[in-house]
């Protein structure tokens, strides 16, 4: 039963846009609706139902970062106190990161089997796959290039068209270092800048390569030494190979953007992306035609220095957590803008918490982050995971580089990603896991020897 919750949880989450289009006739092109409430109800029921049967009977432990999520929240909370707003407003504002978290505190605590790992793997595999399939149909059987819809995923924004590549990249890189050296999975995890071409996202073509960059380097930290010496010759020709492989549909993707494309025939491939990068950085900074701010750095700035000049209490507590809320009336172009600010569009993950809650709760969720960031990163340096978990373990610590770039320079962080990182933060960093994402339990299982789950104490340490 467990396993199943979960496996449909995720199922609500990748077919989350599609059921809203075709089951609840909710979407921009239907009525100009983001998103249906009745499917946004049936999701968080849910996430209540599988949450509360994982942790039925258990004595719960905490994962790192539980204190900072804790602050974070009751930060919130206050800030609806102290505002014009109300504590349920504030409740609204963060329930989606608090599901996530309690699905991470559930996954934590509840003991799946060897055999289910596997299969929640595959299953979120395929359901990636099904994503791919479905911006191909889109792209090429429908001749639709449209940023709300995004794959099955959502028809709410293309954010998620971007951060959804970030998230595939970040796991391709993972099992190609630690599992299996192919271009081909190289050229797999690119091939989900598909997604992003498809919702017309210029920033894949700059955010994908440079976070691709970051993981190299990461690894190279990580690796270094003998290892890295054997990887690196291989790491340099499979990268070759797959640049030249994806260089033509970049240049294909950079060419047909608004914007960024060169409007003249002929061009050559470095006058593209010279004007692609010019255009850019004007828009960074770049101003719209009633003269607000419409860039993502832009917009930063004019942030941090509004609430800089503002009282005391706005800083601490910002506008309030239903300032980005429709019902509000100042939210501009889905809460990409706020009109007391001048901003248009351009408001990122952070600037989103600084204009709700105040500068404190940025920092509280920020070191949150930075939290299960640092126990990856410790747990991929350690030698006793297989070869497919430190995959994964790399992955996923990958995928938070993702995450706080997203929150601090691109958008606020989507629930599906979220989702997915915090279900393999509990599984690596569990101790209930510990011993099963060993090589010498599948050593054992292969041998057909019966491993005893390990059991966690109520009280006292852990007994490994």
């Amino acid at each position: 039963m467990s396993r199943h919750l979960v496996r449909g949880l995720f199922c609500l989450l990748f077919f989350h846009g599609l059921i809203s289009e075709v089951v609840f006739r909710t979407s921009w092109a239907l009525n100009g609706e983001a998103d249906s409430r009745m499917n946004q109800f049936v999701f968080e029921l849910a996430v209540c139902v599988t949450v509360g049967w994982l942790l039925r009977g258990r004595s719960v432990r905490l994962p790192p970062g539980t204190a900072w999520f804790s602050l974070y929240v009751a930060w919130c909370l206050v800030s609806g106190l102290f505002t014009t707003d109300s504590v349920f407003d504030a409740f609204m504002y963060c329930r989606y990161g608090t599901y996530a978290f309690t699905f991470l505190i559930a996954v934590w605590n509840y003991p799946f089997d060897t055999p289910d790992l596997g299969r929640f793997n595959r299953l979120l595999l395929a359901l990636a796959a099904v994503q791919l399939m479905a911006t191909a149909l889109k792209l090429f059987g429908w001749n639709e290039r449209t940023e709300w819809r995004v794959g099955t995923m959502t028809t709410a924004g293309g954010g998620l068209a971007t951060l959804f590549p970030l998230l595939t990249v970040s796991y391709a890189l993972g099992y190609y270092f630690y599992v299996r050296r192919s271009l081909w999975v190289l050229l797999a995890g690119f091939s989900f800048l598909l997604v992003g071409f498809a919702s017309g996202k210029r920033a894949i073509y700059f955010v994908v390569p440079a976070l691709a960059l970051a993981i190299i380097i990461l690894y190279c930290w990580l690796e270094r030494g003998r290892m890295l010496a054997a990887v690196l010759p291989r790491l340099i020709l499979h990268l070759g190979l797959c640049a030249m492989a994806v260089l033509p549909a970049v240049v294909y993707g950079i060419s047909h953007s608004d914007g960024i494309g060169v409007s003249s025939d002929g061009a050559t491939v470095s006058e593209i992306f010279e004007h692609a990068l010019d255009y850019a950085q004007v828009y960074e900074y770049g101003r719209a035609n009633n003269g607000m701010v419409a860039g993502r750095s832009g917009a930063s700035e004019k942030v941090f220095e509004a609430i800089m000049d503002e009282p005391v209490s706005t800083l601490l507590f910002g506008w309030g957590p239903a300032a980005l809320m429709p019902k509000r009336g100042d939210a501009l172009q889905g809460g990409g803008g706020f009109r007391p600010l001048g901003i248009t569009y351009g408001i990122v993950g952070w600037s989103h918490d600084a204009i709700s809650i105040g500068l404190p709760g940025t920092a509280l969720h920020l070191l949150f982050l930075l939290t299960l960031a640092r126990g990856l990163y410790r747990r991929t340096r350690q030698a006793d995971l297989s070869t497919l978990w430190r995959g994964l373990c790399f992955g996923t610590l990958a995928g938070f580089v993702g995450l706080l770039y997203s929150y601090l320079f691109y958008s606020v962080p989507h629930v599906l990603v979220e989702f997915v990182l915090y279900f393999y933060v509990a599984i690596v960093l569990s101790p209930l896991y510990r011993l099963r994402l060993t090589s010498m339990y599948d050593a054992y299982s292969r041998l057909r020897f019966r491993i005893v789950p390990v059991t966690v104490p109520a009280r006292g340490r852990v007994p490994f």
